[in-house]
């Protein structure tokens, strides 16, 4: 099944990005693309790091991730860029 995780600054090199908490709580879905369709019907505008054109204040932190999460995406949270991944777990 596929979850939503974070990625937030490390907290042993707040320069580099890790997983935070993954939202095994939410809905699960059998692949990402269900989850990403899921984020964007509840209204949610979500960009994909290295594809989309980033909003101000976004940046691109591929290049800062201390895991390597495949495709990093980020929306806007109250104005401030949310970061995240999709992660499958049985």
């Amino acid at each position: 099944m596929f979850y939503l995780a974070a990625l937030v600054p490390s907290h042993g090199n707040p320069e580099r990005y890790t997983y935070g908490t993954v939202h095994t709580e939410a809905d699960s879905y059998s692949n990402a693309e269900d989850l990403l369709n899921g984020l964007v019907s509840e209204g949610n505008r979500v960009y994909e790091l290295g594809v989309d054109e980033l909003p101000s204040g976004a940046d691109d932190i591929r290049e800062l991730l201390a895991c390597k999460p495949g495709r990093v995406f980020m929306s806007l949270l109250f104005g401030e860029p949310d970061y995240f991944c999709i992660v499958e777990l049985p």
